[in-house]
């Protein structure tokens, strides 16, 4: 394995692992809440700027829609989704 793959590898686990995180707010106080709304915040920052940050890196990386099919950068579903939630 090329060092661009295990570098490839090693950021989609990461962005796997930190886009399937959830924080359940229950019972929390309002400041722990708004410590929560931060993370969220910057954890949606992170997550943006994923695909432009790994092709600085030199990877060939592609906007996902959520299904995990690659999709076109200005477009926020696949054409298979958009065209399932049509014909809803």
């Amino acid at each position: 394995m090329s060092e661009l793959q295990k570098l490839a590898k090693d950021r989609a686990y990461f962005k796997w692992r930190l886009s399937g995180q959830v924080l359940p707010i229950q019972g929390l106080r309002s400041s722990e809440i708004e410590l929560v709304n931060q993370i969220e915040k910057l954890r949606k920052q992170l997550i943006d700027g994923f695909i432009t940050n790994s092709r600085v890196l030199g990877l060939k990386a592609k906007s996902r829609c959520f299904c995990g099919r690659a999709k076109e950068d200005h477009i926020d579903k696949c054409k298979r989704c958009r065209e399932a939630c049509d014909s809803m």
